[in-house]
Protein backbone atom coordinates (compact mmCIF):
# COMPACT_ATOMS: atom_id res chain seq x y z
CA UNK A 1 0.00 0.00 0.00
CA UNK A 2 1.45 2.98 -0.96
CA UNK A 3 1.48 6.21 1.30
CA UNK A 4 -0.71 8.21 -0.59
CA UNK A 5 -3.38 5.43 -0.11
CA UNK A 6 -3.24 5.03 3.46
CA UNK A 7 -6.60 5.14 5.47
CA UNK A 8 -8.58 8.52 6.44
CA UNK A 9 -7.01 7.93 9.97
CA UNK A 10 -3.78 9.21 9.03
CA UNK A 11 -4.99 12.46 7.61
CA UNK A 12 -3.55 14.05 10.53
CA UNK A 13 -0.21 12.49 10.24
CA UNK A 14 -0.06 14.10 6.27
CA UNK A 15 -1.06 17.33 7.35
CA UNK A 16 1.72 17.38 10.09
CA UNK A 17 3.94 16.26 7.51
CA UNK A 18 2.73 18.99 4.95
CA UNK A 19 3.51 21.55 7.48
CA UNK A 20 7.14 19.98 8.37
CA UNK A 21 6.43 18.71 12.23
CA UNK A 22 7.51 15.14 10.99
CA UNK A 23 10.59 15.92 8.91
CA UNK A 24 13.09 15.18 10.88
CA UNK A 25 11.49 11.75 11.11
CA UNK A 26 12.44 10.90 8.02
CA UNK A 27 16.15 11.58 8.25
CA UNK A 28 18.29 8.71 7.66
CA UNK A 29 20.35 8.32 10.56
CA UNK A 30 23.22 7.26 8.63
CA UNK A 31 23.40 8.73 5.31
CA UNK A 32 21.64 12.05 7.25
CA UNK A 33 19.41 12.26 4.30
CA UNK A 34 15.54 13.17 3.65
CA UNK A 35 13.47 11.64 1.97
CA UNK A 36 12.20 13.92 -0.44
CA UNK A 37 9.99 11.60 -2.51
CA UNK A 38 8.22 10.98 0.69
CA UNK A 39 7.36 14.51 1.45
CA UNK A 40 6.67 15.13 -2.53
CA UNK A 41 4.19 11.64 -1.81
CA UNK A 42 2.93 13.06 0.97
CA UNK A 43 2.21 16.77 -0.52
CA UNK A 44 0.31 14.71 -3.53
CA UNK A 45 -2.10 13.23 -0.93
CA UNK A 46 -3.13 16.00 0.24
CA UNK A 47 -4.38 17.25 -3.22
CA UNK A 48 -5.87 14.06 -3.54
CA UNK A 49 -7.79 14.16 0.05
CA UNK A 50 -11.29 12.89 -0.35
CA UNK A 51 -14.04 15.03 0.63
CA UNK A 52 -15.78 12.96 2.40
CA UNK A 53 -12.87 12.50 4.92
CA UNK A 54 -12.96 16.94 5.22
CA UNK A 55 -17.00 16.89 6.27
CA UNK A 56 -16.06 14.00 8.62
CA UNK A 57 -13.35 16.21 10.37
CA UNK A 58 -15.53 19.16 9.95
CA UNK A 59 -18.51 17.21 11.80
CA UNK A 60 -15.98 16.23 14.63
CA UNK A 61 -14.78 19.64 14.84
CA UNK A 62 -18.55 21.01 15.39
CA UNK A 63 -19.28 18.42 17.54
CA UNK A 64 -16.74 19.21 20.14
CA UNK A 65 -17.03 23.08 19.72
CA UNK A 66 -20.67 22.40 19.75
CA UNK A 67 -21.73 22.75 23.70
CA UNK A 68 -19.43 25.70 23.88
CA UNK A 69 -20.96 27.68 21.47
CA UNK A 70 -24.78 26.60 22.32
CA UNK A 71 -23.79 27.73 26.15
CA UNK A 72 -22.73 31.02 24.97
CA UNK A 73 -26.01 31.48 23.30
CA UNK A 74 -27.65 30.91 25.75
CA UNK A 75 -25.73 33.39 27.81
CA UNK A 76 -26.34 36.22 25.93
CA UNK A 77 -29.57 35.52 25.20
CA UNK A 78 -29.97 35.89 29.04
CA UNK A 79 -28.10 38.85 29.15
CA UNK A 80 -29.88 40.16 26.40
CA UNK A 81 -33.56 39.25 27.97
CA UNK A 82 -32.44 40.70 31.60
CA UNK A 83 -30.72 44.01 29.40
CA UNK A 84 -34.34 44.09 28.06
CA UNK A 85 -36.24 43.65 31.59
CA UNK A 86 -34.25 46.57 33.05
CA UNK A 87 -34.27 48.91 30.10
CA UNK A 88 -38.65 48.41 29.81
CA UNK A 89 -39.26 49.00 33.72
CA UNK A 90 -36.77 52.27 33.28
CA UNK A 91 -38.75 53.72 30.27
CA UNK A 92 -41.97 52.72 32.15
CA UNK A 93 -40.81 54.95 35.47
CA UNK A 94 -39.83 57.43 33.16
CA UNK A 95 -42.46 58.25 30.77
CA UNK A 96 -45.11 57.28 34.07
CA UNK A 97 -43.87 58.29 36.80
CA UNK A 98 -41.11 60.99 36.16
CA UNK A 99 -41.70 62.78 33.14
CA UNK A 100 -40.00 65.84 34.74
CA UNK A 101 -37.43 64.71 36.26
CA UNK A 102 -37.50 65.47 39.67
CA UNK A 103 -34.08 66.66 41.55
CA UNK A 104 -32.30 69.52 41.33
CA UNK A 105 -28.74 67.99 40.44
CA UNK A 106 -30.37 66.87 37.15
CA UNK A 107 -30.60 69.94 35.94
CA UNK A 108 -27.33 71.76 37.75
CA UNK A 109 -25.59 68.97 35.21
CA UNK A 110 -28.12 69.69 32.28
CA UNK A 111 -26.80 73.60 33.06
CA UNK A 112 -23.52 72.86 32.60
CA UNK A 113 -23.85 70.75 29.73
CA UNK A 114 -25.95 73.28 27.74
CA UNK A 115 -23.57 76.23 28.35
CA UNK A 116 -20.66 74.52 27.87
CA UNK A 117 -22.23 73.38 24.32
CA UNK A 118 -22.92 77.06 23.87
CA UNK A 119 -20.60 79.09 25.54
CA UNK A 120 -18.18 77.56 27.15
CA UNK A 121 -16.70 75.19 24.62
CA UNK A 122 -15.65 78.37 22.32
CA UNK A 123 -13.43 79.58 25.45
CA UNK A 124 -11.88 76.03 25.76
CA UNK A 125 -13.50 75.18 29.19
CA UNK A 126 -16.24 74.03 30.61
CA UNK A 127 -19.07 76.66 31.93
CA UNK A 128 -21.87 77.26 34.53
CA UNK A 129 -23.81 80.42 36.13
CA UNK A 130 -22.68 79.30 39.67
CA UNK A 131 -18.82 78.48 39.28
CA UNK A 132 -19.84 74.46 39.85
CA UNK A 133 -18.39 73.55 36.11
CA UNK A 134 -15.61 71.46 37.82
CA UNK A 135 -17.15 70.40 41.17
CA UNK A 136 -18.22 67.40 39.53
CA UNK A 137 -16.74 65.26 37.19
CA UNK A 138 -16.82 66.22 33.39
CA UNK A 139 -17.08 63.19 31.21
CA UNK A 140 -21.10 62.69 31.69
CA UNK A 141 -21.25 66.48 31.11
CA UNK A 142 -19.17 66.55 28.13
CA UNK A 143 -21.47 63.16 27.27
CA UNK A 144 -24.88 65.50 27.27
CA UNK A 145 -23.33 68.02 25.74
CA UNK A 146 -22.53 65.74 22.49
CA UNK A 147 -26.64 64.54 22.94
CA UNK A 148 -27.88 67.96 22.41
CA UNK A 149 -25.60 68.92 19.81
CA UNK A 150 -26.26 65.84 18.54
CA UNK A 151 -29.83 65.51 18.82
CA UNK A 152 -30.30 69.52 17.89
CA UNK A 153 -32.09 69.94 21.38
CA UNK A 154 -32.37 72.25 24.07
CA UNK A 155 -34.09 69.27 26.72
CA UNK A 156 -32.51 67.15 29.47
CA UNK A 157 -34.54 64.05 27.84
CA UNK A 158 -31.60 62.81 25.55
CA UNK A 159 -29.44 62.47 28.67
CA UNK A 160 -32.49 60.79 30.70
CA UNK A 161 -32.69 58.26 28.12
CA UNK A 162 -29.08 57.48 28.09
CA UNK A 163 -28.91 57.38 31.72
CA UNK A 164 -31.62 54.17 31.12
CA UNK A 165 -29.80 52.58 28.94
CA UNK A 166 -26.60 52.98 30.83
CA UNK A 167 -28.14 51.57 33.84
CA UNK A 168 -29.77 48.78 31.98
CA UNK A 169 -26.44 47.81 31.06
CA UNK A 170 -25.02 48.12 34.64
CA UNK A 171 -27.94 45.54 35.55
CA UNK A 172 -26.69 43.04 32.89
CA UNK A 173 -23.26 43.66 34.14
CA UNK A 174 -24.23 42.10 37.45
CA UNK A 175 -25.31 39.28 35.81
CA UNK A 176 -21.72 38.31 34.33
CA UNK A 177 -20.36 39.46 37.26
CA UNK A 178 -22.29 37.18 39.82
CA UNK A 179 -22.34 34.29 37.50
CA UNK A 180 -18.79 34.59 36.95
CA UNK A 181 -17.99 33.97 40.50
CA UNK A 182 -21.36 32.25 42.41
CA UNK A 183 -23.00 30.79 39.30
CA UNK A 184 -25.59 31.53 36.97
CA UNK A 185 -28.62 31.29 38.78
CA UNK A 186 -27.48 33.78 41.75
CA UNK A 187 -26.56 35.89 38.58
CA UNK A 188 -29.93 35.75 36.75
CA UNK A 189 -31.27 37.31 40.63
CA UNK A 190 -28.83 39.91 41.18
CA UNK A 191 -29.55 41.19 37.97
CA UNK A 192 -33.41 41.28 37.95
CA UNK A 193 -32.55 42.91 41.53
CA UNK A 194 -30.87 45.39 40.54
CA UNK A 195 -33.72 45.97 38.00
CA UNK A 196 -36.60 46.31 39.78
CA UNK A 197 -34.82 48.30 42.47
CA UNK A 198 -36.51 51.41 43.40
CA UNK A 199 -33.62 53.56 44.31
CA UNK A 200 -31.61 52.45 40.69
CA UNK A 201 -34.49 52.69 38.55
CA UNK A 202 -35.18 56.39 39.83
CA UNK A 203 -31.54 57.56 39.40
CA UNK A 204 -30.95 55.66 36.47
CA UNK A 205 -33.86 57.84 34.73
CA UNK A 206 -32.39 61.26 36.02
CA UNK A 207 -29.81 63.10 35.08
CA UNK A 208 -27.27 62.90 37.54
CA UNK A 209 -24.02 61.29 37.37
CA UNK A 210 -23.45 58.43 39.20
CA UNK A 211 -25.32 55.70 36.70
CA UNK A 212 -22.23 56.24 33.91
CA UNK A 213 -19.97 56.24 36.78
CA UNK A 214 -20.80 53.24 38.37
CA UNK A 215 -21.37 51.25 34.42
CA UNK A 216 -17.57 52.20 33.92
CA UNK A 217 -16.93 50.67 37.84
CA UNK A 218 -18.72 47.43 37.02
CA UNK A 219 -17.21 47.26 33.40
CA UNK A 220 -13.79 47.49 35.01
CA UNK A 221 -14.31 44.47 37.19
CA UNK A 222 -15.58 42.41 34.65
CA UNK A 223 -12.18 43.26 32.73
CA UNK A 224 -10.09 43.20 35.97
CA UNK A 225 -9.12 39.36 35.13
CA UNK A 226 -7.63 39.26 31.50
CA UNK A 227 -8.01 42.88 29.87
CA UNK A 228 -5.58 44.93 32.52
CA UNK A 229 -4.87 48.05 30.94
CA UNK A 230 -8.60 48.00 29.60
CA UNK A 231 -9.68 47.47 33.51
CA UNK A 232 -7.20 50.92 34.52
CA UNK A 233 -8.79 52.71 31.84
CA UNK A 234 -12.68 51.82 32.57
CA UNK A 235 -11.57 53.39 36.47
CA UNK A 236 -10.13 56.10 34.75
CA UNK A 237 -13.27 56.94 33.09
CA UNK A 238 -15.17 55.76 36.23
CA UNK A 239 -13.48 58.36 38.40
CA UNK A 240 -13.84 61.43 35.88
CA UNK A 241 -17.85 60.82 36.42
CA UNK A 242 -17.93 60.73 40.18
CA UNK A 243 -14.89 61.95 42.77
CA UNK A 244 -15.91 59.06 45.13
CA UNK A 245 -14.27 56.79 42.33
CA UNK A 246 -11.21 58.44 42.83
CA UNK A 247 -10.55 56.76 45.47
CA UNK A 248 -12.86 53.58 45.14
CA UNK A 249 -10.16 52.95 41.58
CA UNK A 250 -7.14 53.44 43.28
CA UNK A 251 -8.28 50.74 45.89
CA UNK A 252 -9.32 48.20 42.81
CA UNK A 253 -5.43 49.05 41.41
CA UNK A 254 -3.95 47.97 44.23
CA UNK A 255 -5.84 45.00 44.20
CA UNK A 256 -3.60 43.91 42.06
CA UNK A 257 -0.51 44.09 44.65
CA UNK A 258 -2.31 42.71 47.71
CA UNK A 259 -4.01 40.09 45.74
CA UNK A 260 -2.64 39.20 43.28
CA UNK A 261 1.04 39.97 44.40
CA UNK A 262 1.65 41.25 41.02
CA UNK A 263 3.49 44.06 40.11
CA UNK A 264 3.87 43.41 36.45
CA UNK A 265 -0.12 43.33 36.31
CA UNK A 266 -0.53 46.81 38.50
CA UNK A 267 1.79 48.86 36.49
CA UNK A 268 -0.27 48.59 32.78
CA UNK A 269 -3.65 48.96 34.72
CA UNK A 270 -2.14 52.16 36.82
CA UNK A 271 -0.84 53.34 33.05
CA UNK A 272 -4.58 52.45 31.77
CA UNK A 273 -5.69 54.58 34.70
CA UNK A 274 -3.31 57.35 34.02
CA UNK A 275 -4.35 57.00 30.38
CA UNK A 276 -7.77 58.41 31.24
CA UNK A 277 -7.04 60.64 34.15
CA UNK A 278 -4.01 62.48 33.25
CA UNK A 279 -5.56 64.94 30.45
CA UNK A 280 -8.41 65.03 33.22
CA UNK A 281 -5.33 66.53 36.24
CA UNK A 282 -4.35 68.87 33.82
CA UNK A 283 -7.33 70.36 33.03
CA UNK A 284 -8.51 70.56 36.48
CA UNK A 285 -5.43 72.06 36.97
CA UNK A 286 -5.13 74.47 34.54
CA UNK A 287 -8.94 75.51 34.96
CA UNK A 288 -9.59 75.55 38.30
CA UNK A 289 -5.94 75.78 39.99
CA UNK A 290 -6.20 72.58 41.63
CA UNK A 291 -5.81 68.97 40.08
CA UNK A 292 -7.66 67.85 42.90
CA UNK A 293 -10.49 70.24 43.00
CA UNK A 294 -13.48 67.65 43.13
CA UNK A 295 -11.96 65.90 45.82
CA UNK A 296 -10.94 69.00 47.91
CA UNK A 297 -14.78 70.65 47.24
CA UNK A 298 -16.52 67.57 47.82
CA UNK A 299 -15.43 66.31 50.72
CA UNK A 300 -14.37 69.40 53.12
CA UNK A 301 -16.89 71.43 51.48
CA UNK A 302 -19.93 69.82 50.94
CA UNK A 303 -19.72 67.13 53.09
CA UNK A 304 -18.80 69.64 55.88
CA UNK A 305 -21.46 71.88 55.50
CA UNK A 306 -19.79 73.77 52.91
CA UNK A 307 -17.16 75.38 54.97
CA UNK A 308 -13.52 74.73 52.94
CA UNK A 309 -12.70 73.06 55.53
CA UNK A 310 -13.04 70.25 58.16
CA UNK A 311 -14.83 71.46 61.56
CA UNK A 312 -13.47 70.00 64.74
CA UNK A 313 -15.30 66.35 65.31
CA UNK A 314 -16.17 66.45 68.85
CA UNK A 315 -18.80 69.00 68.12
CA UNK A 316 -21.55 66.11 67.14
CA UNK A 317 -25.28 67.40 67.11
CA UNK A 318 -26.91 65.05 69.52
CA UNK A 319 -29.64 63.68 66.95
CA UNK A 320 -26.49 62.63 65.00
CA UNK A 321 -25.15 59.94 67.36
CA UNK A 322 -26.71 57.01 66.87
CA UNK A 323 -26.15 57.47 63.05
CA UNK A 324 -22.13 58.45 64.01
CA UNK A 325 -22.35 55.15 66.20
CA UNK A 326 -23.78 52.63 63.17
CA UNK A 327 -20.93 54.37 60.52
CA UNK A 328 -18.44 53.62 62.93
CA UNK A 329 -19.51 50.22 63.50
CA UNK A 330 -19.67 49.71 59.76
CA UNK A 331 -16.36 51.14 59.91
CA UNK A 332 -14.54 48.99 62.11
CA UNK A 333 -16.55 45.54 60.20
CA UNK A 334 -15.14 46.85 57.34
CA UNK A 335 -11.97 47.00 58.31
CA UNK A 336 -11.26 43.99 59.60
CA UNK A 337 -13.34 41.91 56.96
CA UNK A 338 -10.58 43.12 54.12
CA UNK A 339 -7.36 42.57 56.38
CA UNK A 340 -8.91 38.98 56.88
CA UNK A 341 -9.35 38.74 53.50
CA UNK A 342 -6.41 40.32 52.35
CA UNK A 343 -4.76 36.88 53.86
CA UNK A 344 -7.07 34.45 52.84
CA UNK A 345 -6.68 36.02 48.80
CA UNK A 346 -10.29 34.68 47.80
CA UNK A 347 -10.62 34.35 44.22
CA UNK A 348 -13.59 36.02 44.06
CA UNK A 349 -11.48 38.67 45.73
CA UNK A 350 -12.32 41.95 43.55
CA UNK A 351 -15.86 41.68 43.89
CA UNK A 352 -15.50 41.72 48.04
CA UNK A 353 -13.20 44.03 47.54
CA UNK A 354 -15.39 46.69 45.22
CA UNK A 355 -18.18 46.63 47.92
CA UNK A 356 -16.70 46.44 51.00
CA UNK A 357 -14.02 48.82 50.13
CA UNK A 358 -17.02 51.27 49.14
CA UNK A 359 -18.65 50.39 52.57
CA UNK A 360 -15.23 51.58 54.69
CA UNK A 361 -14.77 54.19 52.30
CA UNK A 362 -18.44 55.33 53.70
CA UNK A 363 -17.74 54.39 56.94
CA UNK A 364 -14.91 56.93 57.29
CA UNK A 365 -16.96 59.92 55.66
CA UNK A 366 -20.11 59.62 57.65
CA UNK A 367 -18.28 58.79 60.83
CA UNK A 368 -16.36 62.16 60.63
CA UNK A 369 -19.12 63.96 58.28
CA UNK A 370 -22.42 66.29 59.02
CA UNK A 371 -24.16 65.06 55.95
CA UNK A 372 -26.48 62.29 56.38
CA UNK A 373 -26.10 62.14 59.91
CA UNK A 374 -28.33 64.98 61.71
CA UNK A 375 -32.07 63.43 60.84
CA UNK A 376 -33.89 61.51 63.58
CA UNK A 377 -35.17 57.75 61.68
CA UNK A 378 -38.86 58.21 60.78
CA UNK A 379 -40.67 55.67 58.00
CA UNK A 380 -40.48 58.59 55.73
CA UNK A 381 -37.03 57.66 55.13
CA UNK A 382 -39.11 53.89 53.61
CA UNK A 383 -41.66 55.64 51.64
CA UNK A 384 -40.79 58.69 50.76
CA UNK A 385 -39.00 59.53 47.11
CA UNK A 386 -35.81 61.12 47.22
CA UNK A 387 -35.83 61.86 51.24
CA UNK A 388 -32.15 63.54 51.72
CA UNK A 389 -29.99 60.79 53.70
CA UNK A 390 -33.15 58.42 53.15
CA UNK A 391 -33.07 54.71 51.41
CA UNK A 392 -34.13 56.49 48.10
CA UNK A 393 -30.66 58.61 48.29
CA UNK A 394 -28.01 58.37 45.58
CA UNK A 395 -24.96 58.02 47.99
CA UNK A 396 -26.30 54.51 48.15
CA UNK A 397 -26.83 53.01 44.89
CA UNK A 398 -23.66 51.19 45.04
CA UNK A 399 -24.68 49.70 48.02
CA UNK A 400 -27.70 48.18 46.57
CA UNK A 401 -25.51 46.65 43.63
CA UNK A 402 -24.18 45.02 46.68
CA UNK A 403 -26.97 43.98 48.54
CA UNK A 404 -28.55 42.42 45.39
CA UNK A 405 -25.33 40.39 44.52
CA UNK A 406 -25.36 38.96 48.38
CA UNK A 407 -29.57 38.32 48.31
CA UNK A 408 -28.36 36.45 44.96
CA UNK A 409 -25.70 34.59 46.37
CA UNK A 410 -28.34 33.63 49.41
CA UNK A 411 -30.93 32.42 47.25
CA UNK A 412 -28.17 29.90 45.32
CA UNK A 413 -26.05 29.19 48.10
CA UNK A 414 -24.41 25.76 48.12
CA UNK A 415 -23.75 25.70 52.10
CA UNK A 416 -27.17 23.39 52.08
CA UNK A 417 -27.83 20.17 54.27
CA UNK A 418 -26.28 17.48 52.49
CA UNK A 419 -29.44 15.25 52.74
CA UNK A 420 -31.46 17.90 51.40
CA UNK A 421 -31.99 16.24 47.50
CA UNK A 422 -30.80 18.35 44.36
CA UNK A 423 -34.34 18.69 43.37
CA UNK A 424 -35.50 20.34 46.31
CA UNK A 425 -32.78 22.91 46.85
CA UNK A 426 -32.96 23.95 42.88
CA UNK A 427 -36.56 24.51 43.92
CA UNK A 428 -35.77 25.69 47.47
CA UNK A 429 -33.34 28.21 45.62
CA UNK A 430 -35.57 29.26 43.02
CA UNK A 431 -38.73 30.16 45.46
CA UNK A 432 -36.11 32.37 47.92
CA UNK A 433 -34.79 34.24 44.61
CA UNK A 434 -38.56 34.61 43.42
CA UNK A 435 -39.03 35.98 46.37
CA UNK A 436 -36.68 38.60 46.79
CA UNK A 437 -37.60 39.84 43.15
CA UNK A 438 -41.07 39.79 44.07
CA UNK A 439 -40.67 41.82 47.16
CA UNK A 440 -38.58 44.36 45.16
CA UNK A 441 -40.74 44.44 42.09
CA UNK A 442 -43.84 45.31 44.86
CA UNK A 443 -41.26 48.37 46.56
CA UNK A 444 -40.79 49.59 43.01
CA UNK A 445 -44.67 49.42 42.19
CA UNK A 446 -45.31 50.85 45.94
CA UNK A 447 -43.34 53.93 45.33
CA UNK A 448 -45.01 54.72 41.85
CA UNK A 449 -47.69 56.84 43.13
CA UNK A 450 -45.21 58.77 45.51
CA UNK A 451 -42.30 59.38 42.73
CA UNK A 452 -45.57 60.26 40.11
CA UNK A 453 -46.69 63.42 43.18
CA UNK A 454 -42.69 64.51 43.19
CA UNK A 455 -42.78 64.96 39.74
CA UNK A 456 -45.66 66.63 38.94
CA UNK A 457 -45.52 68.51 42.18
CA UNK A 458 -46.91 72.00 42.10
CA UNK A 459 -44.35 72.93 44.85
CA UNK A 460 -41.26 70.40 43.42
CA UNK A 461 -39.84 71.25 39.97
CA UNK A 462 -42.95 72.84 38.38
CA UNK A 463 -42.71 75.72 41.12
CA UNK A 464 -39.31 76.67 39.59
CA UNK A 465 -40.80 76.50 35.96
CA UNK A 466 -43.58 79.15 37.31
CA UNK A 467 -40.69 81.51 38.28
CA UNK A 468 -39.28 81.46 34.64
CA UNK A 469 -42.53 81.71 32.82
CA UNK A 470 -42.78 84.63 34.54
CA UNK A 471 -39.92 86.43 32.93
CA UNK A 472 -40.20 84.58 29.66
CA UNK A 473 -44.00 86.10 29.27
CA UNK A 474 -42.82 89.42 29.51
CA UNK A 475 -39.01 89.20 28.42
CA UNK A 476 -38.74 91.21 24.89
CA UNK A 477 -34.80 91.71 25.08
CA UNK A 478 -31.75 92.09 27.08
CA UNK A 479 -30.20 89.99 29.86
CA UNK A 480 -31.50 88.25 32.57
CA UNK A 481 -29.30 87.82 35.91
CA UNK A 482 -30.50 85.36 38.10
CA UNK A 483 -29.75 84.10 41.83
CA UNK A 484 -32.51 81.09 41.39
CA UNK A 485 -31.80 77.06 40.75
CA UNK A 486 -30.66 75.76 37.57
CA UNK A 487 -34.40 74.59 36.77
CA UNK A 488 -35.15 77.96 36.27
CA UNK A 489 -32.50 78.96 33.55
CA UNK A 490 -34.17 75.34 32.11
CA UNK A 491 -37.69 76.77 31.45
CA UNK A 492 -36.27 80.09 30.02
CA UNK A 493 -33.84 78.45 27.84
CA UNK A 494 -37.32 76.17 26.51
CA UNK A 495 -39.66 79.69 26.38
CA UNK A 496 -36.55 80.81 23.88
CA UNK A 497 -34.39 83.06 25.71
CA UNK A 498 -30.85 82.70 24.37
CA UNK A 499 -28.01 80.99 26.86
CA UNK A 500 -25.96 84.04 25.92
CA UNK A 501 -28.65 86.63 27.61
CA UNK A 502 -28.72 84.32 30.85
CA UNK A 503 -25.99 85.48 33.62
CA UNK A 504 -25.76 84.52 37.26
CA UNK A 505 -25.09 87.25 39.59
CA UNK A 506 -22.05 85.41 40.88
CA UNK A 507 -20.04 86.90 38.09
CA UNK A 508 -20.71 90.59 39.01
CA UNK A 509 -17.88 92.52 40.98
CA UNK A 510 -19.43 92.77 44.57
CA UNK A 511 -18.00 89.07 44.82
CA UNK A 512 -14.57 89.79 43.80
CA UNK A 513 -14.09 93.14 45.92
CA UNK A 514 -16.09 95.70 44.35
CA UNK A 515 -18.57 98.12 46.13
CA UNK A 516 -22.31 98.76 44.91
CA UNK A 517 -21.65 101.12 42.38
CA UNK A 518 -19.43 98.54 40.51
CA UNK A 519 -21.71 95.99 40.55
CA UNK A 520 -24.31 98.75 39.00
CA UNK A 521 -22.28 99.42 36.39
CA UNK A 522 -22.21 95.68 35.95
CA UNK A 523 -25.64 95.44 35.91
CA UNK A 524 -25.86 98.40 33.23
CA UNK A 525 -22.83 96.85 30.86
CA UNK A 526 -24.60 93.36 30.57
CA UNK A 527 -27.58 95.16 29.43
CA UNK A 528 -29.88 93.59 32.37
CA UNK A 529 -33.29 93.67 31.87
CA UNK A 530 -34.58 90.91 34.53
CA UNK A 531 -32.89 90.33 38.04
CA UNK A 532 -34.32 87.45 39.59
CA UNK A 533 -33.50 88.04 43.12
CA UNK A 534 -32.61 85.92 46.32
CA UNK A 535 -33.03 87.80 49.67
CA UNK A 536 -30.14 85.71 50.67
CA UNK A 537 -27.72 87.46 48.61
CA UNK A 538 -27.40 91.06 49.34
CA UNK A 539 -25.60 92.66 46.11
CA UNK A 540 -27.79 95.85 47.24
CA UNK A 541 -28.85 96.63 50.51
CA UNK A 542 -31.60 99.22 49.58
CA UNK A 543 -33.65 96.10 47.66
CA UNK A 544 -34.47 94.99 50.90
CA UNK A 545 -37.35 97.64 50.11
CA UNK A 546 -39.78 96.90 47.61
CA UNK A 547 -37.74 98.82 44.75
CA UNK A 548 -34.70 101.18 43.97
CA UNK A 549 -32.80 102.79 41.35
CA UNK A 550 -33.39 100.93 38.25
CA UNK A 551 -35.00 97.78 40.29
CA UNK A 552 -38.45 97.68 39.63
CA UNK A 553 -40.09 95.09 41.70
CA UNK A 554 -42.10 93.11 39.11
CA UNK A 555 -43.67 90.11 41.19
CA UNK A 556 -42.50 88.48 44.25
CA UNK A 557 -42.88 84.43 43.75
CA UNK A 558 -42.35 82.40 46.87
CA UNK A 559 -39.13 84.20 48.90
CA UNK A 560 -37.97 85.23 45.62
CA UNK A 561 -38.41 88.88 44.07
CA UNK A 562 -38.28 88.88 40.31
CA UNK A 563 -37.22 92.53 39.42
CA UNK A 564 -37.66 94.38 36.01
CA UNK A 565 -34.21 96.36 35.31
CA UNK A 566 -34.67 99.83 33.69
CA UNK A 567 -31.86 102.52 33.68
CA UNK A 568 -33.65 104.75 31.68
CA UNK A 569 -36.23 104.74 34.63
CA UNK A 570 -33.69 106.21 37.25
CA UNK A 571 -34.16 109.93 38.61
CA UNK A 572 -31.89 112.81 37.31
CA UNK A 573 -29.97 113.19 40.64
CA UNK A 574 -29.94 109.58 40.70
CA UNK A 575 -28.00 109.57 37.33
CA UNK A 576 -25.59 112.03 38.24
CA UNK A 577 -24.54 110.27 41.35
CA UNK A 578 -24.39 107.15 39.53
CA UNK A 579 -22.00 108.31 36.93
CA UNK A 580 -19.90 110.36 39.27
CA UNK A 581 -19.22 106.56 41.14
CA UNK A 582 -18.62 105.03 37.70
Amino acid sequence: MSWANKPAKNLDRRVSLFRGDDALNEIDTENKSIDYDEIESGLKSLLTIDKKEIKSSRRHLQRARGPKRRSRMQQLRILLVLVSVALFVRLFFLFYAVPIAFDWDSYHHWQISYLTLKIGLAHGRMWDLTGMEYFWGILPELLQSFLLWISNSTSIMPFRLFNAVVGSLSSGLMYILVRRYYGAGAGVVASLLTAFNTNLVAWDVSGVNEPLGIFFLLLSIVAYEQKIFLCGLLLGFASICRAEFWVLSIGILFCYLVFKRSVTSFVPAFFGWLTAMAPYLYILQTQAGDFIYPLRWNYLASYYAWTGQQPPLIVLPPESMPYKILWAVILVVSLVYLVKMIKKRPSDHIVRALFVGFLLFQGILFTVSYRYVAWPWTWQWLFSPWSPGGLHDRPWMLDYFFLSTMLGLISYSKTQPGRVGKRFLISRSTILGSIFILMSITWLLAMVPSYEQLSNSPSGIRFWFGMADIVADSYVHGTVITEAPPMVTYQLIQRGVSPNRILGSMYCPKYYGGNENDTLEWFKKQDATWYIHDPGNELFAELKTEGWGPFILYRQYGAFLVYKVDFSNVSHTYQLQFQLYA
